[in-house]
């Protein structure tokens, strides 16, 4: 049996990695990692599966219904009349300032591994807010972060000038070469340092392609190709170290990526339609509209003849590809809203939660690069075009994700059935022997860790949850480990054949 604890753990971040697009030819060294070293068969996000929610689910080990993050923008429900991004660092200690319970509702693991003596660090080459949702208040407790895009946010100070100097990292941080930096800088300066417990480095660029050019393009292959160079760099450090059996290293992403195959914008098609809606409620609007893939709507004042009205208004669209709401208790599957499913299914029932969200829908097209997985999509105010890559729905490609493990804490050839990016921050505390606090809902993952469990197959139960009405919205779960996993979510006429008209 191995042992399962670890001296340092190191999670290797690739955002936006598909698990399908993990193969020999671009990405020889995950490759041969998952080959060698413990993997999650079915690796699963959270919705909205966005980045800055699923990095702070990750954090905490809690969905969104705990940790309040609803994604990279909310409307809170506070005083405040418009949205909460998530895109800059000011962005999350302005809204940590006014929100009820702080910005993040849950503890995360800078908080955890500070009150133990433990240190943490993150390196990243994402957006600013990435950092934020990664290592919340780090520098308030004491530990380490650097984004080699935007180092004017690093952290502390000390540490952050001295990596300027020694990686001549730019005034406005570096441009290309991102990946290899965020290694070098962290398997240097940062473990010389701080030699964290636990070290996070975060990779944007795969994401960032999948976005700009669009899935299986050249250039989204040339980013998986280079994510994966900076992979193999960061294993052969941890090989060369004289505690290399003391590290383990976590592979993971945040979420999938289907294709764009439609823009909308909800709130035009709502004021065409005679709705009085806005991106906030700075106007007379009745109606707060949050776009994306999975869109939220919240209503000024309680009005459930409203609500139903928006229901029965886009359930008949073209685009519609199932809706959630408030349920009346925790038991209930159904919404409050007829022709919805309830939000604690899907994980998204925090006090902040919209009133109604909207899954748009999605398809299993292929794209010009013979990738499958596409979806309608309202990008608000972002820039962007039909074949883009996008993500924030309960397409099952865009809840997705990648989990591996390589250490001799971690089972060799173990596999798990059913994992969540929730799981990651338990796990890794019961790795370094941490308990976890209450709030993280996810599981430690014993099969992975070569324990006494590893070797049990779990039960594994298939569940379909469907709406009332004539349209109706279909959730598929799969139960397993006393928990539920959602597996993808979609619309359906209630007379058509499960699986026919299918709306991901």
């Amino acid at each position: 049996m191995a042992d399962t604890r670890a001296r340092h753990v190191i999670i290797f971040g690739i955002d936006g990695l598909r698990p399908d697009m993990v193969r020999n030819a671009t990405m020889p060294n995950l490759s041969a990692l998952k080959r060698r070293g413990a993997w999650s068969q079915d690796h699963r996000t959270v919705f909205p599966s966005e980045t800055r929610g699923a990095l702070t689910a990750l954090a905490t080990g809690s969905a969104p219904a705990t940790n309040g993050v609803l994604g990279n923008q909310f409307y809170p429900r506070s005083d405040t009349l418009r949205q909460v991004f998530t895109n800059t660092i000011e962005d999350w200690h302005a809204a940590d300032r006014t929100l009820e319970g702080g910005m993040v509702t849950a503890v995360g693991l800078s908080e955890v591994l500070a009150r133990n003596g433990r240190s943490f660090a993150v390196v990243t080459s994402s957006g600013q807010g990435s950092l934020s949702a990664l290592n919340w208040h780090g520098e308030v407790y004491g530990q380490t972060g650097f984004n080699v895009r935007h180092p004017q946010i690093g952290f502390p100070h000390r540490l952050a000038a001295d990596i300027h100097r020694l990686h001549g990292v730019p005034p406005c941080g570096f441009e290309k070469g991102n990946e290899k930096k965020v290694v070098e800088i962290a398997t240097t300066s940062v473990w010389a340092q701080a030699r964290p417990d636990v070290m996070v480095l975060w990779l944007t660029e795969v994401d960032s392609a999948s976005h700009r050019f669009g899935l299986g393009s050249a250039e989204h292959l040339e980013a998986l190709e280079r994510s994966d160079a900076a992979l193999g760099q960061l294993v052969d450090w941890r090989d060369t170290l004289k505690e290399r059996d003391d590290v383990v290293i976590l592979v993971t992403s945040d979420h999938g990526h289907v294709t764009a195959s439609e823009l909308v914008c909800l709130t035009e098609i709502l004021k065409g339609a005679g709705f009085s809606a806005a991106d906030s409620f700075e106007s007379d609007a009745d109606i707060l509209v949050r776009p994306g893939r999975a869109i939220g709507f919240w209503l000024r004042h309680q009005d459930p003849v409203l609500l139903q009205a928006i229901q029965a208004f886009i359930s008949e669209q073209s685009w519609y590809g199932g809706s959630f709401s408030p349920a009346p208790d925790q038991d209930a599957h159904l919404g409050t809203v007829e022709g919805t499913l309830a939000l604690h299914l899907i994980g998204a029932d925090h006090d902040r939660a919209p009133d109604l969200f909207l899954n748009l829908k999605g398809a299993d097209d292929v794209n010009q690069f013979g990738v499958v997985g596409s979806a309608a999509y309202d990008p608000g105010n972002y820039q962007t075009f039909v074949g883009a890559g996008t993500h924030g729905g309960l397409h099952r490609r865009e809840l997705a994700a990648v989990l591996l493990g390589d250490g001799s804490a971690l089972g060799s050839g173990a596999i798990a059935s059913r994992t969540n990016i929730t799981d990651i921050a338990p796990t890794v505390l019961a790795l370094l022997n941490l308990p976890a606090p209450s709030s993280m809902s996810g599981r430690v993952l014993t099969e992975l860790l070569g324990g006494e469990c590893s070797s049990k197959e779990p039960h594994l139960a298939s569940l379909e949850l469907r709406s009332e009405g004539a349209i109706q919205t279909v959730l598929r779960l799969t139960r397993a480990y006393d928990r539920h996993y959602c597996d993808e979510g979609w619309a359906e006429c209630a007379k058509a054949e499960t699986g026919k008209d299918k709306a991901a």
